[in-house]
């Protein structure tokens, strides 16, 4: 009998400690405010190539679906849902590798269709809860775009760091 009680004390400390670090969901609900910079060409009605350079705000909202997958929402400033994949797969147990996540960034007419590998890194406190997250791109291709009328192509740069819902621009639909 005493073994029985030790056995049973001891698996409920596992469970407790254990609980905080189970990292399935890490990024449920959680709004990211992403910037992403492009560098490339844009090419013209007469054919011409124009370096170009520049970057846009979007906003990211993920929700836990099952095992590591995420759905995906991306936002322009103004709150309009932009096209694009809505789910993404994490590798990985403490951080995670985004290794395929395709969506489009920008706003309106402007935006590009990038396909990309991300590092999401996690800070937590001490009970294992989420303190903040950051996308980082480990490489992106803009196989698609529209920059001024112009199609564009090239590459881009996505940073994203958790922020609160209450700092957004506009007022989130879900």
């Amino acid at each position: 009998m005493k073994k029985c009680v030790c056995m049973t004390v001891c698996i409920a400390f596992i469970v407790l400690f254990a609980a905080p670090f189970g990292f399935g969901q890490a990024l449920d609900d959680l709004w990211f405010q992403a910037k992403i910079n492009i560098k490339g060409y844009t090419v013209d009605s007469d054919g011409l190539l124009n370096k170009i350079s520049g970057n846009v705000v979007n906003y990211i909202h993920t929700t836990w679906i099952a095992d590591t997958n995420y759905n995906i929402v991306v936002y322009d400033g103004d709150g309009n849902v932009m096209p694009g994949a809505s789910t993404f797969t994490t590798i990985g147990a403490n951080d995670y590798i985004l290794p395929e996540l395709g969506h489009r960034f920008g706003e309106g007419s402007n935006y590009i269709d990038a396909f990309q590998t991300s590092l999401i890194t996690i800070k937590r406190d001490s009970q294992g809860t989420i303190k903040s997250a950051a996308f980082n791109s480990m490489g992106c291709e803009v196989k698609s775009g529209s920059v001024d009328g112009n199609a564009f192509f090239g590459g881009c740069v996505m940073k994203a760091k958790t922020t609160d819902p209450s700092k957004l621009p506009f007022t989130p639909t879900l």
